[in-house]
């Protein structure tokens, strides 16, 4: 269980399922709200919908929906995941990655526990985090970020998480600095990293720099809002020595399950009618009816049949069907990916 933990990336005090005084939890509110926060006694939780007393939440397993104190408002009570982290829990101080690209650059990295994988910058550390989880137990992220005062918050926020173990945030300007780990930073830099993400605007200018710590057979990941960098960045790393160059992009479209009623539709058509050459009075219309009318899977249709008005008349068939609509929010960092493979001669 303490392993299956750690390769959850957020380790709990207590390591049971239950919520224990002094966890952190994930309150989730809404898609686009989620807030992080440790459980103690006899403190509340208040937004909008109300006061939540912390003692509601003790003992209880995650993933339960508490109520505020009026009844009137609710929130569910998570484990704290990278996946939240990145969607709601995090205080933005660079514009962050998101999942999408997350799990496609962690795929292409080649990554597992017990990687070790250096990165700049670290940002607000959305990337870190789940890169931290996939390397756990026995693997290591060395993140390098030349903004002081978000090295400071980054590293608070990984030791809020509980992955300061895991995590070492560098205060450090690559270009200039490299990345030399921190203990080591007076002796010459060594090949110790299996994995290279780097998030610069000029990527191609640390390339010789990341080379010089990578493994042979090491991955490289360039992550670049704009062709012409990528273009720079895929010449440095020709250069240098390294295969395999490629770009990607991801593009990803959501869709949610709706439910939607048609009605009018024409009665079914009989095996002798349905014989019968079609003639000119029929409308298309009602032929894109029949069409679609077929096309729907019978077992997600619910048939809601109508008593006739008068005596003989045609019955009227209501139905309702389980449609996918696309979500127009796609919400994702769209940025190109390049991939290189430093050469192992």
């Amino acid at each position: 269980r303490q392993i299956a933990t750690e390769m959850e990336g957020m380790r709990q005090v207590n390591g049971t399922d239950t919520i224990q005084e002094g966890d952190l939890i994930m309150g989730y509110i809404s898609r686009d709200k989620i807030v992080p926060f440790n459980v103690k006694c006899g403190q509340y939780f208040n937004n909008k919908h109300g006061s939540f007393l912390h003692d509601t939440m003790i003992n209880v397993p995650y993933g339960s929906k508490v109520f505020s104190t009026n009844k009137k408002g609710w929130i569910r009570l998570l484990r704290p995941s990278p996946e939240l982290w990145t969607w709601g829990g995090l205080q933005h101080q660079t514009q962050i990655i998101y999942t999408v690209d997350i799990s496609f650059i962690m795929f292409n990295l080649d990554l597992r526990p017990g990687s070790i994988v250096i990165e700049s910058g670290t940002g607000s550390g959305s990337l870190t985090l789940s890169l931290a989880r996939t390397v756990a137990p026995t693997g290591h992220v060395y993140t390098f970020e030349f903004h002081p005062q978000r090295a400071k918050i980054a590293e608070e926020l990984f030791k809020r998480a509980g992955e300061e173990e895991t995590i070492t945030v560098v205060h450090r300007d690559v270009v200039e600095g490299g990345f030399a780990r921190p203990e080591k930073a007076e002796e010459k830099e060594v090949e110790y990293a299996q994995a290279a993400m780097i998030d610069l605007p000029a990527p191609w200018a640390v390339i010789e720099k990341v080379s010089s710590v990578l493994v042979p057979g090491g991955r490289f990941c360039g992550f670049s809002p704009c062709i012409e960098q990528v273009q720079l960045t895929c010449s440095a790393l020709r250069n240098v020595g390294f295969v395999d160059v490629t770009m990607k992009e991801c593009l990803a479209r959501p869709y949610h399950p709706v439910r939607t009623e048609f009605s009018d539709y024409p009665p079914p058509v009989s095996s002798k009618q349905s014989k019968k050459r079609k003639t000119p009075e029929r409308s298309e219309e009602k032929d894109e009816q029949i069409e679609e009318k077929q096309e729907v899977n019978q077992k997600d249709v619910e048939e809601q049949v109508q008593e006739p008005r008068q005596a003989g008349e045609t019955k009227e068939v209501k139905k309702k069907v389980s449609l996918l609509q696309a979500v127009p929010d796609i919400r994702g960092h769209t940025s190109y990916l390049c991939f290189a493979t430093k050469a192992l001669a």
